[in-house]
């Protein structure tokens, strides 16, 4: 033998010491998959058992009662009440199959399922029995089951074995021999490492015996058994033998005496110990070496017991006993034999060390590489070890047991084939995980190198039997979970039944655990005859992991129940893409309710909690749950949403009230709360590392490290399940359709609570969404039929109404259902799982009949008639309630039941055994709707009540029944789900899709719909615990929970947790605050630091905090709280307010431990971190960090009141982060200071005048700072920044603060100029605001501004900042001081030479500047309240544009015209700028003075530059014209006779186009001033037609009109009279003037000959006499008369053209006058007859002068015109002043008809006229003494008055006279 290690020399010392150790050293567990093959040493170290072992060595003076055993019990102790198993409770082979085969029912029809299960009564199919039965059985069969099934022993070959399951590889076909090979030893393993028996057998062609013995038949062998034995390996087989053959049953006992001699014999042949006579080899027979070993293992003597056990596993490490393929199936399997003679060595009332050997050789015989144990043998051989750890007394041997029924498990496992590469790591892994033994050690060296590698390619297993073994060993074990317990074995954890049940459970789950991948291997797949289809090796165990897990799930047992949430663990993370509908069932129907239910064990929860942590600790897990459960439509509950919401509340319960709490209960609730505190934490944690994963990309594994904790990274395989998703399914992880499916989940879910309240309502919503896809009956009907979630009353409630098309909805869902061959109660009994009946009794009847009709229709023989079902199922129903139904007194009876169903069907009777069935049933099984009932635990009420629950756990009970309605739901919904599977085979549907996460993204909606869950959860802990684990652990929540909302940019989120923490820190309530609320404020700033760029708007709380703490920290150092006011605490009259009895201050000092904390070093540098951390904040987050630090400051201000010590914290701080920040570019800090500037704005106005002080002198600071900044030109951040000096100059009525205002802009002109650009701007517009405060200020202010214009002009300039000089200027213009407005007015007018003679900048047009000085002229002028200085503005504007307007551009003018000198007169045009007069005599002072001053500058300026302004006429036109259209009479006069005198200075260089301009401004006045509406029949009539309000302003727009258009006629007159104008004026344009003086008259003519119409508007009040337009008509008559004569008599060739068209309107016109004198009456029209005798003489005269010029051409008008003349005749006496025209025209139609002789009459006159005046010059006239009457006096004035109108008279006169003889 090679020397072995040292390790392994010292294991082997200790195994000799302590034979325990020695055979747990043989068990030691073997390697998991995919880990390196570890030693011995390893092995032995790590099994718990083998630990207790050494620290027992370790420590020899420790009592044995104080090392607990594996299960929790000392070794003391278990050995002394260690129960001994009835003989009733240990199975054997014998007495379970029997069993098996019994519990299969029935087979009542043809269906598939019930043929699976008649395959257990076939011998042929017998062998896989198990395996293939139908799932249905298996959920439903009773739990009376034996401890472990095996399958029957085969009965035919392994050649003719069907191959019901037949695992398939995917890449390499089932038949392929490579795919398990016997594993070889790699050359480079040390001397000392364990290789395998079987990999180092030589093989060697087989040689027979050289003789046979009758009782013992010579085999062929195989070739790894004929060299497996060698001399020095023979002996320990030869000392058993001989032991044998001398004990006392060997003489007692013939065969085996002979049997051991033959085999002896053999031996020392083979072995050479003894000479071969023959002379050829003898080869060893198995079978006849065993043969004496199996008759020793017969006999019950315990030492040949141990001998021959002990030979038969050293012979199987040997491999002697394994046998080649054909040799195995020509007879039964040595390997069978082997298992079946250890096994039946066992007995309840063995000895231990018997037991220790049937353990060693059972576990040899598995883990052999040669020796074949399957199927039969396999379960057989796990059995007996689990029957040996049932019976096992002692600790020791209970650790023996278990540690090799583990290692056989894990050995099934383990060898289970896969594909490609890892098939052969699986066989590497078979070939290591064969445990080292000391006969290993031994006979490995005696093999030589050679025969290793002869068997190297040998195939020892079909890949189809490694896998069967593994489902029939796990399904095994699974129905080992599901046997109840009593109620003794439930309260008793070391009874049998008990500790058989959690050996299961950890079996189970140590497979799970180590074999996982194994288990969910794509690749192996079953072909299963039932189902007829191929399925995974997870699809044909995963119904009876879901009824281990399920049944045991809702057990009181707490190591159970423990248990059980293990291996739901497992299955959730290792198996949750392939059982996703399992997985929801088992949470939503079993775990969340544990979890919610006020009668589960606190216990119970804190262990599910443990469970559900590792859910919450794994990313990959938790977000692949919202994905496929939240957001899947199928799924009804929100699986990830209720978890959440569950353990919120857990940690927020409190203990029930008026209930005393023991200590431990309270324990057991403060773990609880801990726990669920903790799972809270773990998914906030794994949402922060999901999104980590992805946002810093790590690698996977260390990924994987960072979230899994140590103790969960074997039991979180989460990884393995992502990967196994396909990657097609990884490409349909779209966060965008995730949402939407999210989204119509939730309108789903709205829709389903809508119909489970209103039904209709519901279906409504449902077809509107589209959830049912059309409102047909049938399509409504398969939505209630296949939908989750709908509430069974509501659905019967809605199916029960009479309407027709509810009706039809009924007959369509009762149509889905198949009561094809099926019992009447069966059918009933699905029928009414549906739905829930309704209550009335025609509802009722209506669904009677559709399920008579349904189930006639598929049972066509059963019944006559539909009527007979109809009736029956009444009958059935009837007697449920009656059997069941509490309040019934007196039951029906059998008989009852027969009688009441007399003549049923069709009038004959239906069968009594078929009523008397359906009774039993009925009675036995109650038709009650699963899932809907509410178990109670029964009370009584009074003292009865009381006595009876004496004793009882209430709770426990209440929790019983809860479960087991729990337990019955489960696996009702996974009976369905089975169904549902079986018939779609191995296809997946839609809703078993598994999604693998893989983006950021789902973070987001998944803390969108528990955010309030976790902000609940973790804020009650933070307020209700001291403990400070759980105030770290919660405060690491909040932080992950603000760091994800800040990272998804979720607003109302981040306010809530950042504010519900801010709450927490208490620094708002000194007196409360603990070590716990100065965690929360370092917790606060901790996240202040980290996630500033996201904080947003929840700075504000943050900051508030820091203001808070800093108050805080005064305090602490002894400054009195009464000056340091609360923030959000406006104080009242006083500073502090006291108490009544002894002065004492109400603000409570904090305890000193908090005061130390808060002003600790460690929080004082992190809160001044908050500030010296703002430059590397981002623009975004800076600007809501200066917001909030405002809002802060001017919190802290307002709280200070008018203190003299304010608080001004933040204001400080505000400072220090604009130094902080100095750096950064422009953009952000234009951003910064619109909120700097306005807070600034704020603090510099405020009444306290330390507060404005201290802002005003920060403000000058950062100004100072801000101007080292350079500044280009064209940007105005200078002018922002020191825009808050405006605005407190504007704002601050203090006059000291004022007066600080100027005196820091004096500083910064001073120090600063050099530097100022853009600000100057904002220094002049402060200046020009303090012009309009007190003397002081202004003086100060414009003594500032002198300064400037005479030391800075040049730089106001370079940086365009002179229009606000003169703007400046201008305000102190207006001010209302002389002494400061006088001289202002006078530098503004000074600075036109100044301005001159400055440097300008190249790009800076003159005439800005000259604008920017007539604007601030223009201002002074319109806004300034002094007459002078408004004088002196005025001149100073005229004459500087006259004196400096001829270097002025057109375009300069018109911006002149358009901005300074119209504007003067937009009062005239806008009635809205009469709102700047602050009463109407100011405005009657400006419109008498200052406007009509500027009104005729502006014309004398136009008169000056008319070539210039010539494109402007029509400008002033139209502002002369809204002069004239005023209401004002003055005003109007003075536009006229501005006008006039625009015609008559520059009529001599107006063109064609001026006088169309001026003329058609004629005819706009002309047409406003006709009042029309003086004939609209509403204004005269009587009636009130329009209210009198409205018809007195008509009247008065009337009156004015009239008298504007009067004003115009006299106007037009006198400018027409003028012989210049007149010769200027176009003959077109003369003729269209007179066309608008013709409209004149014709309207007054019009007006005066209505006498109804006047008469009517004097009774209504239009006036207080008759209205009459007699002088407008004579007037405009008269001028029209004068114009046409002249224009008639006119020798320019111009007029030539126009003579006749002047003549064809002068004769109409005068005919009409002549034609309206002469009805005049001479006594009542005197007035009228004044007013137009003069027109009548200009007419006559006129007509003469016609005659005398062209007297051929009006000889026509004679007969028209001479009779009206001898009708004036008549007026001479009234009228004297006819005569001499009258005369001149008699004597000129004389002359030009031949009539008169013209030098005759001239002589005639002539004399006339000499006599006429010698006699005058002879004798005056004496002045008369008569009185003239007053009509004569008035027609006398008249007439002089229209003499000195109408100066025509002598315009004729001279002309006649021209014409006269001289």
């Amino acid at each position: 033998m090679a020397a072995a290690s040292p390790g392994m020399i010292k294991q082997e010392t200790l195994a000799q010491s302590d034979p325990a150790l020695t055979l747990v050293f043989m068990f030691s567990h073997p390697p998991r998959p995919g880990q390196p093959r570890r030693d011995a040493t390893n092995n032995l170290t790590n099994h718990p058992f083998i630990r207790e072992r050494w620290q027992r060595r370790m420590a020899p003076d420790a009592p044995a009662g104080d090392l607990p055993t594996e299960h929790g019990v000392s070794t003391v102790d278990a050995i002394q009440q260690e129960p001994q198993a009835p003989d009733s409770q240990v199975e054997d082979v014998d007495r379970s199959e029997p069993k098996e085969a019994s519990q299969a029912e029935p087979a009542t029809s043809a269906s598939p399922e019930e043929e699976r299960s008649n395959e257990l009564n076939h011998p042929d199919t017998s062998k896989e029995s198990e395996e293939n039965q139908d799932t249905h059985s298996v959920i439903d069969k009773t739990d009376h089951e034996p401890i472990l099934e095996e399958a029957p022993a085969p009965e035919a070959p392994q050649e003719q074995e069907p191959a019901n399951i037949t695992p398939e590889l995917t890449s390499t076909p089932a038949t392929d021999p490579s795919m398990v090979s016997v594993p070889q030893e790699k050359e480079s393993l040390p001397a000392s490492e364990p290789v395998p028996e079987a990999a180092s057998v030589a093989e060697k062609p087989p040689t027979p015996p050289p003789e046979q013995t009758p009782a013992t038949p010579t085999m062929q062998h195989s070739k790894l058994s004929a060299n497996s034995l060698s001399r020095g390996g023979a002996v320990f087989v030869i000392s058993a033998l001989e032991a044998i053959s001398t004990s006392k049953e060997a003489r007692r006992n013939k065969t085996l005496k002979e049997a051991t001699a033959i085999a002896l014999d053999m031996v020392r042949r083979a072995t050479g110990t003894e000479s071969n006579t023959t002379g050829q080899p003898t080869v060893l027979d198995p079978r006849v070496v065993f043969e004496p070993l199996r008759l020793a293992c017969e006999s019950k003597n315990v030492a040949l017991l141990t001998t021959s056990l002990d030979c038969i596993a050293k012979l199987v490490s040997y491999a002697f006993f394994a046998e080649d393929h054909a040799q195995a199936h020509a007879d039964s399997p040595l390997a069978d034999l082997v298992v079946e003679t250890v096994c039946n060595c066992f007995d309840d009332q063995m000895d231990e060390r018997v037991s220790v050997q049937i353990v060693k050789a059972l576990l040899a015989c598995v883990l052999s590489a040669g020796l074949r144990v399957h199927q039969t043998s396999l379960l057989r051989s796990v059995r007996t070890v689990y029957n040996v750890f049932l019976i096992s007394r002692t600790p020791v041997h209970q650790g023996i047991s278990q540690g090799a029924l583990d290692q056989m498990v894990s050995y099934v496992f383990q060898r289970m084939p896969l594909d490609g590469a890892a098939a052969e790591a699986a066989s590497d892994t078979h070939a290591n995980a064969e445990p080292m033994t000391l006969q290993m050690l031994e006979s490995r060296h005696s093999l030589e190198a050679g025969e290793r590698e002869d068997t190297a390619g040998e195939p020892i297993d079909a890949p189809d039997m490694l896998v069967k073994d593994a489902f029939l060993v796990l399904r095994a074990l699974c129905k080992l979970t599901m046997k109840p317990l009593s109620t003794e074995s439930e309260r008793d954890i070391k009874s049998y039944s008990m500790r058989s049940k959690l050996l299961a459970l950890r079996t189970v789950k140590h497979v799970l655990q180590n074999h996982m991948s194994v288990i969910t291997a794509a690749n192996v797949r079953f072909h299963s005859t039932a189902s007829g289809g191929a399925s995974t090796f997870v699809q044909a165990v995963k119904q009876y992991l879901c009824l281990c897990i399920s049944r045991n799930a809702v057990s009181s047992v707490l190591p159970v129940f423990e248990e059980s949430c293990d291996i739901f663990w497992l299955v959730l993370s290792g198996m949750r893409n392939k059982m996703k509908k399992e997985i929801e069932v088992l949470m939503n129907e079993i775990y969340l309710p544990i979890l919610e239910m006020r009668s589960s064990p606190m216990a119970q929860k804190t262990v599910l909690l443990n469970t559900l942590q590792r859910l919450c600790r794994d990313p990959q897990a938790l977000v692949e749950v919202y994905l496929n459960y939240d957001c899947d439509r199928t799924a009804l509950e929100n699986l990830y949403e209720r978890l959440m919401n569950v353990i919120s509340r857990l940690t927020q319960t409190l203990p029930a009230e008026g209930q005393p709490s023991s200590d431990e209960q309270q324990s057991l609730d403060v773990r609880l709360k801990r726990r669920s505190l903790e799972c809270l934490c773990s998914v906030l944690r794994s949402l922060v590392a999901w999104m980590g994963r992805f946002v810093e990309e790590p690698s996977v594994a260390s990924q994987d490290e960072a979230v899994v904790p140590e103790e969960d990274r074997d039991m979180a395989p989460s990884a393995a399940v992502a990967a196994s998703v396909p990657s097609s399914q990884a490409l349909d992880d779209d966060p965008g359709q995730f949402e939407s499916a999210k989204q119509r989940k939730t309108v789903l879910l709205e829709a389903i609570r809508t119909f489970n309240f209103k039904p209709k309502r519901g279906i409504q919503q449902l077809i509107a969404h589209g959830f049912v896809r059309a409102n047909d009956p049938l399509a409504v009907a398969r939505f209630l039929f296949f939908a989750d979630g709908l509430s069974k009353r509501s659905i019967g409630e809605y199916l029960g109404e009479g309407d027709a098309e509810n009706i039809a909805t009924m007959h369509a869902f009762v149509d889905l259902m198949d009561f094809r061959d099926m019992p009447l109660t069966t059918a009933l009994r699905r029928f009414l799982q549906a739905f829930r009946l309704p209550g009335e009794a025609q509802k009722i009847d209506r669904f009677m009949l559709k399920f008579a009709e349904r189930y006639t229709e598929g049972n066509e023989t059963t019944f006559a008639n539909a009527d007979t079902a109809y009736k029956l199922a009444y009958s059935v129903i009837m007697l449920n309630t009656d059997a069941h139904n509490p309040q019934v007194k007196h039951r029906m009876t059998l008989q009852d039941f027969i009688k009441n169903n007399a003549g049923l069907d069709d009038d004959r009777d239906l069968p009594e055994e078929y009523l008397t069935a359906i009774y039993d049933e009925i009675q036995k099984n109650e038709i009650k709707l699963i899932g809907e009932e509410a178990p109670s635990v029964p009370t009584s009420s009074g003292l009865a009540g009381v006595i009876a629950t004496v004793g009882r756990d209430l709770q426990h009970e209440a929790y019983v029944l809860q479960t087991q309605g729990m337990a019955n739901r489960t696996e009702v919904l996974f009976r369905t789900m089975l169904h549902a599977q079986q018939q779609t085979g191995v296809q997946r549907t839609l809703s078993d899709r598994y999604f693998s996460a893989s983006h950021i993204e789902h973070v987001k909606p998944m803390f969108e719909v528990a955010w309030m869950s976790f902000l609940a959860g973790m804020s009650a802990p933070l307020q209700d615990s001291n403990d400070a684990e759980i105030i770290h652990m919660a405060l690491d929540g909040f932080k992950n929970a603000i760091k994800i909302v800040c990272f998804f940019g979720l607003e109302l989120e981040r306010n809530a947790f950042i504010t519900t923490l801010a709450k927490f820190t208490f620094l708002n309530n000194f007196g409360e605050m603990k070590s716990k609320n100065v965690e929360t404020i370092e917790a606060l700033l901790d996240i202040a630091h980290t996630e500033g760029n996201f904080l947003s708007s929840s700075w504000r709380e943050i900051l508030t905090c820091v203001s808070q703490l800093e108050r805080l920290q005064l305090i602490s150092g002894g400054v009195d709280a009464r000056t340091l006011p609360e923030l959000g605490r406006r104080p009242s009259g006083s500073v502090s307010r006291t108490s009544a009895n002894g002065g004492r201050t109400a603000t409570h000092r904090p305890n000193e431990d908090v005061m130390q904390a808060g002003a600790s070093s460690e929080i004082t540098v992190s809160a001044d971190r908050v500030f010296s951390a703002t430059p590397q904040l981002s623009g975004e987050a800076i600007v809501d960090f200066v917001q909030s630090l405002c809002d802060v400051s001017w919190e802290e201000i307002q709280s200070s009141g008018m203190s003299e010590n304010p608080r001004l914290f933040s204001l400080q701080k505000v400072v220090e982060i604009s130094y902080y920040n100095m750096g950064r570019i422009r953009m952000e800090w234009s951003r910064l200071w619109t909120i700097l500037g306005e807070h600034f704005n704020q603090v510099c106005c405020h009444p306290n005048p330390a507060v404005n002080a201290f802002g005003l002198d920060s403000l000058r600071q950062l100004a100072s700072q801000f101007f080292e900044k350079e500044e280009l030109l064209h940007f105005t951040f200078q002018k922002d920044f020191l825009k808050p000096f405006e605005y407190t100059m504007r704002r601050n009525r203090d006059v000291n603060a004022r007066e600080m205002v100027l005196q820091c802009l004096e500083q910064m002109v001073q120090t600063r100029a050099e530097r100022i650009r853009s600000g100057w701007t904002t220094i002049l517009g402060v200046l020009g605001v303090a012009a309009g405060t007190n003397e002081r200020i202004a003086l100060y202010a414009f003594e500032l501004v002198r300064r400037i214009q005479q030391q800075y002009l040049q730089a106001v300039l370079a940086n365009r900042s002179f229009s606000e000089l003169c703007v400046c200027i201008a305000q102190f213009g207006k001010a209302a001081n002389q002494r400061v407005s006088l001289p202002a007015t006078e530098l503004l007018r000074a600075l036109v030479p100044t301005a001159h003679g400055a440097a300008v900048p190249e790009d800076a047009l003159p005439s800005s500047l000259w604008l920017a000085m007539l604007f601030s002229l223009y201002d002074i002028l319109m806004t300034g309240d002094d007459l002078e200085v408004r004088r002196v503005a005025l001149d100073s504007l005229f004459s500087i544009l006259t004196e400096q307007g001829a270097s002025f551009s057109m375009a300069f003018w018109d911006e002149i015209c358009h901005d300074v000198l119209f504007p003067i007169f937009n009062v005239l045009r806008n009635r809205s700028d009469v709102t700047r007069f602050t009463t109407q005599e100011d405005m009657s002072v400006w419109l008498s003075t200052t406007m009509i001053q500027a009104l005729r500058q502006l014309v004398i300026l136009w008169t000056h530059f008319f070539d210039i302004l010539k494109p402007r006429l029509s400008g002033l036109l139209e502002l002369l014209c809204a002069c004239i259209c005023q209401e004002n009479d003055t005003l109007a006069r003075i536009g006229t006779s501005c006008l006039q005198a625009l015609i008559v200075k520059n009529m001599t260089r107006m063109d064609d186009e001026c006088w169309q301009q001026v003329i058609d401004a004629f005819l706009r006045l002309f047409r406003a001033t006709t009042a029309s509406q003086v004939f609209d029949p509403s204004l005269s009539s009587p009636e009130d037609v329009m209210p009198a309000q409205e018809r007195r302003q008509a009247f008065k727009q009337i009156i004015v009109k009239c008298v504007l258009q009067l004003l115009l006629i006299e106007t037009s007159n006198e400018l027409l009279r003028n012989t210049e104008v007149y010769e200027a004026v176009p003959v077109p344009q003369l003729l269209r003037l007179t066309a608008a003086l013709e409209d004149s008259y014709r309207f007054s003519r019009r007006f005066n000959a209505d006498r109804s119409l006047r008469t009517a508007l004097w009774k209504v009040g239009f006036m207080k006499q008759l209205p009459n337009l007699l002088k407008q008509e004579s007037t405009s008559a008269s001028t029209l008369v004068y114009v046409y004569l002249r224009m008639h008599n006119d020798h320019r060739p111009s007029f030539a053209t126009y003579r006749r068209e002047v003549s064809d309107r002068y004769l109409p016109l005068a005919e009409e006058i002549v034609s309206v004198y002469l009805p005049l009456d001479n006594e009542t029209q005197a007035r009228n007859i004044a007013a137009w005798t003069p027109v009548v003489a200009q007419v006559l005269q006129g007509l003469a002068a016609m005659y005398e010029i062209d007297p051929s051409g009006h000889v026509n008008a004679t007969p028209t015109f001479f009779m009206l003349v001898i009708e004036l005749l008549d007026k001479i006496t009234l009228a004297p002043a006819l005569a001499a025209p009258l005369k001149r025209y008699l004597g000129a139609v004389g002359t030009a008809h031949g009539l008169i002789d013209s030098e005759a009459a001239a002589a005639r006159a002539y004399a006339r006229e000499q006599a006429r005046a010698e006699m005058l010059h002879a004798a005056p006239t004496p002045r008369s003494s008569t009185p003239i009457s007053s009509q004569a006096d008035q027609s006398q004035a008249d007439l002089r008055h229209m003499s000195l109108v109408n100066p025509s008279f002598d315009a004729l006169s001279t002309t006649a006279g021209a014409g006269a003889p001289s």
